[in-house]
């Protein structure tokens, strides 16, 4: 008779066991997806700043070429004066 009640505890105390460790995976899960869905967002922000980046930049380009067109055109006015 003990011998059944000692393995009805060890049965329940598995269970428990095995009961704790799933919901510890399904939680490891959960952390590990919402991570995941973390850092794909930082990297469509990061990509999305690099585009932002990257049209200032060809913007500024535009700027300075049209200076640079600017100064060459007043060189050959100053030359021809």
């Amino acid at each position: 008779m003990a011998a059944l009640i000692v393995s009805g505890v060890a049965d329940y105390i598995d269970d428990k066991q095995q009961k704790q460790i799933q919901a510890e995976k399904e939680r490891l899960q959960k952390e590990a997806i919402s991570k995941q869905a973390a850092l794909i967002q930082a990297l469509r922000d990061d990509a999305q700043m690099s585009r932002e980046r990257q049209d200032y930049l060809e913007c500024l380009n535009q700027q300075l070429q049209k200076a640079l067109e600017d100064f060459q055109r007043e060189a050959v006015q100053d030359e021809q004066v």
